[in-house]
């Protein structure tokens, strides 16, 4: 039974066969002659689309070509997209009623949206937690696409929040952009086949990391919180620069002047120092006493950091950052694309790309990863891709910030 018949059912309302409900709608005045929209939020954050800027960046030129907008629709707090109109905050239910029936498209999570389209417009609708069987729109165009998650083999779990790696981020991009431009009738190239996407890529974040190799203007990167890795590149000259100019969480695998971590402490938020065999803890602890939050970590053996602990009771609990093998990345790649076959390593010997949402800035230029940042391979904008290195641990052990995929 579909969702929208059991609330009828609980209201003693009978549905008559496929009769279509009429739902007010107010003029409103879209910017745009020609659109789709999109709702990348919901009332439960497990049936929210980790990848639809991914969606975007795959339909945008094709959309651009035949002079179609994207506009945002959505209530409270939305998950800010690039390359759309955002009507998100502005619109009332009328209104919003309004610009759906006059779309070329809806694209979006299962959510009001979908439902409100009617037989009007055409919907690409996307469901992992919950299921096309009991959540699709009552009434539906014959031209809508919905796209079910394999959800690893496992049933729907109709819950809020998943815990893990959201299953509705199981399904690919590409797939998506395809049914799109399918129903707009526009031919596509689209040959992206995604192999793999890290958790926190789908959760959305971009991490900045700037190298302390030359001074950065505060407002050139408007991010909230930027991290100086004086671990990667210890320059004192330009790590002072910068903390004199905005406030970073500052990197650090060796002492620096306490009298100067002093005077930039208000820029500090927090100091994240890799422990080693030979650190200093009384160090630590002084940092410590001088305000500044400290956060430990290690990549030190279990067995290894065992001998030291005793030197750090009175400091904040060590976190161990853990190394990813090849194999644990295997698993994950078979899983995602629902027991994929890995032939041996040979898998791993075609060109496999990658999208970062984990950057890396130095003199003036954009590196998608510490791996790329070593070989001086730079990109021109933080969208664009980068050849994966599989031989290179660091690489490895940042894979949750990575999609990965082949053409």
């Amino acid at each position: 039974m579909l969702l929208a018949q059991s609330y009828a059912n609980n209201a003693s309302i009978n549905l008559k066969g496929n009769e279509k409900p009429i739902l007010p709608n107010q003029y409103f005045p879209v910017p745009a002659d020609k659109y789709i929209t999109l709702q990348n939020s919901s009332g439960m954050g497990a049936k929210n689309y980790g990848l639809w800027a991914d969606v975007i960046s795959l339909i945008k030129p094709y959309l651009s070509k035949n002079n179609i907008e994207i506009v945002q629709l959505g209530q409270g707090e939305v998950q800010p997209l690039n390359n759309v109109i955002s009507l998100v905050n502005k619109t009332n239910f009328a209104q919003s009623v309004y610009i759906l029936k006059n779309a070329l498209l809806h694209i979006g999570n299962d959510s009001w949206c979908a439902h409100a389209c009617v037989e009007d417009v055409p919907c690409v609708v996307l469901y992992g937690s919950t299921s096309i069987e009991c959540h699709s729109p009552y009434i539906t165009n014959s031209k809508s696409r919905f796209i079910e998650s394999h959800r690893f083999g496992k049933n729907t779990s109709y819950q809020a929040q998943e815990p893990g790696f959201p299953t509705i981020n199981l399904i690919k991009p590409e797939l998506v952009a395809k049914s799109i431009l399918e129903i707009l009738e526009i031919e596509n190239t689209i040959i992206q086949n995604t192999i793999l996407v890290g958790d926190i890529y789908a959760a959305g974040a971009t991490e900045i990391n700037l190298i302390p190799n030359a001074i950065l203007n505060p407002e050139s990167v408007p991010a909230p919180q930027i991290n100086l890795r004086g671990d990667l590149y210890f320059d004192v000259n330009y790590i002072v620069a910068n903390l004199q100019r905005r406030k970073y969480i500052l990197w650090l695998d060796r002492e620096m002047d306490l009298n100067v971590l002093k005077q930039l402490k208000p820029n500090i938020e927090v100091i994240i120092y890799r422990v080693e065999e030979d650190t200093d803890p009384k160090y630590l602890t002084k940092i410590q006493k001088l305000g500044i939050p400290l956060h430990p970590y290690t990549k030190m053996s279990p067995e290894d950091l065992n001998k030291i602990k005793l030197d750090y009771l009175e400091l904040p609990v060590i976190s161990n950052h853990e190394n990813i093998s090849l194999d644990q990345i295997k698993d994950r790649i078979k899983n995602y694309n629902n027991d994929l076959e890995l032939k041996n390593d040979e898998f791993f010997n075609q060109k496999i790309l990658y999208k970062s949402k984990k950057h890396y800035l130095s003199d003036g230029k954009i590196y998608n990863s510490i791996t790329d940042w070593r070989k001086q391979i730079s990109v021109e904008n933080v969208d664009f891709p980068s050849v994966a290195d599989f031989t290179d641990p660091d690489f490895l052990n940042q894979i949750n910030h990575f999609l990965l995929f082949s053409e």
